[in-house]
């Protein structure tokens, strides 16, 4: 820090908000009864209300400083199986009305960003149809229209009908840190079926890349074990987790290929019964190494107990690690659906009386529960019930179904190949070299130029990090990276005569 080369980028660092610097696109929280949180400084302070009177299905996306951009859900004095999309004022976005869709699918929404065009998102919805089934439909929102305020270009597109689907929709960032794996499952009523639907979101658009079977086959006779309860992604999008009334499917996923393998069925040796109410939510911790799951009624229990329990994937016996962490037999408070937040804390929903929605307003679902340290084995992952305030409103059974938008590129896979590296040699090119690389505190750019340099840092989704010019009086610049998020990030050099030199350096602390 005493190098006067590292002066003037350490100045334009401090300069910058730190937000602005922690790409919070997940941290802004629309859901339930007109909830609203919002992450700042490691914890969730409440916002006004938001329109919003979704039992399960809700989705927000905010921008890298934690802003919101725009939510979607079942609204306020709500009818119908329609849905609508708000802006960050709470006041409906153009053309967002009446959306394909329903309050009551458990992941029934998701916010992707184009992978082209940083104003535009899709909006992909699971919706009934006019007979008995469950479809897939997008919307497309361009957040440059209407003065900034935003306008469904496109919406209720038919995405898939062949069969029904189940409540279960996630997606994982391509290998490539900038494509987008979007994630269903099938059900049928006449046969059981094993079907996950895998569609690949390009810049030239979506395509179905692939349909797999594998995992447990998903019942046709009601109560139709696999139709509810979550599907949740690692944050290294590296595994998958379903979970339904006695289901709890584990596999390993591709982010290159798009493909689930390894699976495992961990439910019989949980409960060689199926549970009276069934698994409903799940989650795992930031490392990946453990899952959480909970249960919830099913419609057919009268004798019901809600648990929250551990399971260590790193144990050589995953189900006999099975730690309970909270347990209630209070049949009026059926646990929700999880989320992991930015700050590594896990937060799970709570209702308080059945059906909903009704009039009751107490601890219970005026409340978040959080799951404090979920890296840590059993009751160690220090579970707080009921302890995070909702400002006076309430939540039901789900949180708004965020992806880790922040996922960066797979490193060194096959498909990892959008930083183009110019291939010739070092003294051939600008004279520019980054090390360490992967960068941990810092990395160094060094360089020998006979004109000023442009340097450029880029995230995945093509936000401008950090700028600065290489001067030709010095040799070297150190760059603090503590304020960046883990992740790749793309960098470009350029001269007067517009010659660049391009790359990629992940930043992992």
């Amino acid at each position: 820090m005493k190098q006067v080369c590292l002066i003037s980028f350490y100045l334009f660092l401090l300069e910058l908000p730190l937000q602005s610097l922690s790409q919070g696109q997940s941290d802004t929280w629309c859901f339930g009864d007109s909830v609203t949180l919002n992450l700042q400084s490691g914890n969730f302070i409440n916002l006004p209300s938001c329109n919003l009177n979704s039992i399960e299905s809700s989705a927000s996306i905010s921008d890298s400083n934690g802003n919101l951009i725009f939510y979607a859900g079942g609204y306020t004095n709500s009818t119908v199986s329609y849905l609508k999309i708000f802006s960050a004022s709470h006041q409906l976005i153009q053309n967002g009305d009446s959306i394909k869709g329903d309050g009551t699918v458990t992941n029934g929404l998701v916010i992707l960003p184009f992978p082209s065009d940083t104003n535009k998102y899709y909006l992909f919805s699971i919706a009934p149809t006019m007979g008995f089934g469950l479809h897939l439909y997008y919307s497309i929102i361009d957040m440059s229209l209407n003065s900034g305020n935003g306008a469904v270009i496109q919406k209720n597109i038919l995405l898939y009908n062949q069969t029904t689907l189940a409540e279960k929709l996630t997606a994982i960032k391509h290998g490539n840190g900038r494509d987008w794996w979007l994630i269903t499952h099938q059900l049928n009523y006449t046969y059981d079926t094993d079907t996950f639907l895998l569609y690949l979101i390009t810049p030239n658009g979506i395509a179905v890349q692939n349909k797999q079977n594998l995992g447990t086959l998903y019942s046709h006779n009601y109560p139709f074990n696999g139709f509810t309860g979550e599907i949740q992604p690692s944050q290294e999008g590296t595994k998958l987790l379903c979970v339904g009334s006695d289901v709890i499917d584990l596999f390993d996923f591709n982010r290159c290929t798009g493909t689930l393998s390894n699976y495992q069925n961990l439910a019989p040796a949980i409960s060689p019964q199926p549970p009276l109410n069934g698994y409903y939510g799940c989650s795992f911790s930031t490392d990946g190494t453990k899952i959480y799951i909970s249960n919830w009624h099913n419609g057919l229990s009268t004798n019901l107990s809600y648990q929250l329990f551990q399971l260590d994937l790193l144990s050589p016996n995953i189900a006999s690690s099975k730690t309970i962490i909270f347990s209630t037999t209070n049949q009026n408070t059926p646990l929700g659906q999880h989320q992991l937040a930015r700050n590594g804390k896990i937060y799970i929903a709570s209702a308080y009386g059945i059906p909903f929605s009704n009039s009751n307003y107490v601890t219970q679902n005026m409340n978040l529960s959080v799951i404090n340290a979920p890296d840590s084995l059993g009751t160690t992952s220090n579970f707080s019930s009921y302890s995070i305030p909702l400002g006076g409103r309430r939540s039901y059974v789900g949180l708004p179904n965020i992806p880790n938008y922040n996922l960066g590129a797979d490193e060194g896979s096959p498909c990892d190949t959008l930083a183009v590296v110019i291939s010739l040699p070092i003294g051939e090119r600008l004279g520019v070299r980054l090390f360490p690389n992967p960068a941990s505190n810092n990395f160094t750019i060094s360089y020998t130029a006979k004109q000023n340099l442009r340097f450029t840092l880029q995230n995945t989704l093509g936000q401008t990090i950090l700028q600065t010019t290489l001067y030709t009086n010095k040799n070297s610049l150190s760059v603090n990276t503590q304020k960046l998020s883990n992740g790749v990030y793309f960098y470009k050099i350029t001269n007067s005569e517009l010659k660049t030199q391009s790359g990629k350096i992940s930043v992992i602390h």
